[in-house]
């Protein structure tokens, strides 16, 4: 919109341009605000989400590095430098000599609500040798 000018040197802006100015104005400027705090928070979800994968890739590489599987559940925390974040392990045989299914289940707190991330993965590991050769010879 353009100023108007009455009479002599008098140029400037009428109150309804001033007002729709500001209207325009207050409302771009709550959509920004809006748009700032969407991003905050899916920053916040984006760290849980990245914690939380990395403590279950932790967790499965712990179970694999000890080789020792067994069926039952198991359950711990994360220790002292993360509090809230909690864990689940239920493994299970398969109807395939040594083949477990292993259903990892991360537990966190936030904004005052339990979330869970669950993960399932399939290990395998050999029965001794003494087993696979009585396997042998009851055939």
């Amino acid at each position: 919109m353009v100023g108007s000018c009455r009479g002599r040197g008098k140029c400037g802006f009428t109150l309804v341009e001033v007002l729709v100015a500001t209207v325009l104005l207050a409302t771009g400027l709550v959509g920004a605000l809006g748009a700032f705090s969407a991003a905050i928070r899916a920053s916040g979800a984006a760290h849980y989400y990245t914690t939380t994968a990395a403590l279950a890739e932790s967790k499965l590489t712990e179970l694999t590095a000890t080789g020792s599987v067994s069926p039952g559940t198991t359950q711990g925390d994360f220790g002292e430098d993360l509090p809230e974040y909690s864990w689940r392990l239920q493994v299970q045989e398969t109807e395939h000599t040594g083949l477990f299914r292993a259903d990892l289940t991360i537990f966190y707190q936030q904004e005052g609500r339990t979330r869970e991330f669950g993960l399932t993965t399939y290990l395998f590991r050999p029965p001794p040798l003494e087993r696979l050769a009585g396997m042998q010879e009851e055939r």
